[in-house]
């Protein structure tokens, strides 16, 4: 027969302390104890003092925020024990048992537990072995970690009740004792009840009963059928509220997934566009956590946008942004979220700014679709020099280019490189190469060095600067060059230049960021050429690129020398 782990609690009030400790302490007679057996005091650090006096000294070295309640637990009692078979001595069915070897081992764990969880809060501990089991009285103070009075923090639910006993059967479980039914139909039978049925019986002999104790003994062998079935009942009944409870977790677990999936959907509807990507559209250029175009600077943070070149003029939603940085009024912008978003971007902008529609203000001209800067051919001779000479690209490459359109001066005497869309495979003569959707600018007369910047309107996910040299104009592409800038760009034709003319397609693209990588188009090209230089930026871009293309091979930049080849016709 399985012996099983007891625990127990008793909440005492002030008024209980007294009795509790009498009782516990032997201070007073007790009929069910033997006298001539000894009682253990385990833990009694102040032995001079009665219950009342350790419990009160406890509670008073933590001041309390609130006046103690008249009817509040000033200490929990805990009484620790197992079946009364597992204390039984002279087991025939045990070699070598005695009662010391059970003792001794439980007295230990029970000690070692109560110290582990509650430390110095358990102000006195005593194994009474002088009735019919040994038991383990302990009085627990129950202070919270401020140092309050809080016994609903300990036991305040039949949850924290089971974990309490789960804690203690974890404790001496290996001493051969099991765990109870949680949840069991079982009462707990008063000690008093308990003591006076054995002492109405302790001494009888079966043939001294008389028919009212025979009676009595009938009703004893009821009462233990009925205790097994109720422990069958429970045991039927905590089976099937366990497959219901089952059920019920994975319902709720299915529940809260879809709630997050809708949740997660519904958020990303109500939240505005990402302001560093409605940057990018805009044509402004990242350089260490700034955003750069058209001479102004921006800063972008979880707050929103601020320009740093325009009296630190700020916004937090996408569309400020645009009607700052296109000066052009909210139905514009709108037109132009749409243009570069779509209309389910456009609506998403919209919703999330709803309550900032009437706040947005602008006194400016309406956004106008991307249309390239005119050319001026006065100022070609200028933006060609500069190239050919001071930056050594390869006179015939930059003519070619200026030929088909490509490439030109401006009215500002800019270099102006137009983007166009990307073909929709590796035939260098698609149609639709020819859609021009934007354009970089080089400016050749910066007061500091020349720098790079989109023109306004160039829709950046939607075209590139790109041209092909090598091989023959209907030949399939074979290489891509990917670089940073146009000028790198024609850098690395000037330098194949210098060697060969290649015997196949090659194809120069720039690519400033993953965001305008065209992955379709280069994730079947049998060979990719990233150069992005040395700096940190460079270098980090160009190994996400190899990440996402695993066919890329990652080289140094050239350097620029001038080209050698004197004659004038090039296909590009």
């Amino acid at each position: 027969m399985p012996s099983y782990a007891i625990a127990r609690i008793a909440k005492l009030k002030k008024s209980n302390l007294s009795g509790s400790g009498a009782h516990t302490l032997r201070e007073r007679d007790t009929p069910n104890a033997n006298p001539e057996k000894q009682n253990i005091r385990v833990i009694d650090p102040e032995p001079h003092k009665s219950l009342s006096e350790l419990v009160l000294d406890k509670i008073s070295r933590h001041p309390q925020k609130r006046k103690i309640r008249s009817d509040a637990v000033y200490c929990v009692e805990f009484v620790l024990s197992a079946s009364p078979e597992y204390f039984r001595p002279n087991n025939p069915n045990e070699g070598g048992y005695s009662l010391q070897n059970r003792v001794e081992p439980w007295i230990d764990a029970s000690k070692n537990w109560l110290l582990k969880r509650y430390g110095d809060s358990i102000v006195l501990g005593i194994v009474h072995g002088d009735e019919m089991s040994h038991h383990f009285h302990a009085y627990f103070v129950p202070l919270d970690k401020d140092g309050q009075l809080r016994c609903k923090h300990f036991f305040g639910s039949r949850q924290k009740l089971q974990d309490f006993q789960d804690s203690y059967w974890n404790a001496v479980k290996h001493l051969g004792l099991e765990r109870g039914i949680k949840g069991s139909l079982s009462k707990h039978i008063d000690i008093k009840d308990f003591y006076r049925t054995v002492e109405e019986g302790k001494d009888l002999e079966i043939t001294s009963l008389n028919q009212t104790q025979i009676a009595n003994k009938a009703a004893d062998r009821d009462r233990a059928v009925q205790k097994k079935l109720e422990m069958e009942a429970t045991a039927q009944r905590l089976a099937l509220e366990n497959q219901a409870l089952q059920q019920q977790l994975q319902n709720l677990l299915i529940q809260n997934r879809q709630l997050h999936e809708r949740l997660k959907k519904q958020e990303q509807k109500n939240k505005d566009l990402p302001l560093d990507s409605v940057a990018w559209h805009l044509g402004f250029i990242e350089d260490n956590q700034r955003w750069q175009r058209h001479g102004s600077i921006i800063t972008i943070n979880d707050s929103g946008f601020c320009d740093l070149t325009s009296n630190n003029k700020n916004g937090s939603s996408a569309i400020e942004l645009v009607m700052h940085a296109n000066n052009c009024k909210l139905d514009s912008a709108l037109a132009w979220l749409g243009d570069q978003f779509g209309e389910e971007g456009m609506v998403r902008s919209l919703s999330a700014n709803t309550n900032q529609l009437s706040q947005i203000v602008a006194q400016t001209s309406s956004f106008k679709p991307f249309s390239p800067p005119q050319p001026v051919l006065s100022n070609w001779q200028l933006v060609r020099d500069y190239l050919i000479k001071q930056q050594r690209l390869d006179r015939k490459i930059v003519t070619a280019l200026y030929t088909k359109g490509w490439l030109y001066a401006s009215r500002q005497s800019n270099a102006v490189f137009i983007m166009r869309q990307m073909p929709t495979n590796t035939d260098s003569n698609s149609t639709c190469t020819e859609k021009v959707t934007g354009a970089i600018l080089y400016n050749i007369k910066a007061k500091q060095s020349p720098y790079f910047e989109y023109a306004q309107g160039t829709k950046r996910s939607q075209g590139l600067f790109y041209f092909n040299f090598g091989g023959q104009p209907d030949h399939e592409i074979k290489k891509v060059f990917l670089c940073k800038t146009p000028v790198d760009a024609l850098s690395w034709a000037t330098s194949q230049m210098q060697v060969q003319k290649p015997k196949f397609r090659i194809m120069y693209l720039v690519v400033d960021s993953l965001l305008s990588l065209p992955l379709i188009f280069l994730r079947n090209m049998p060979k990719l050429i990233a150069n992005y230089g040395n700096d940190k930026a460079g270098v980090e871009l160009a190994q996400n690129i190899k990440k996402m293309l695993p066919q890329t091979d990652i080289i140094k930049p050239v350097s620029k020398q001038k080209s050698h080849m004197q004659t004038d016709d090039l296909e590009l």
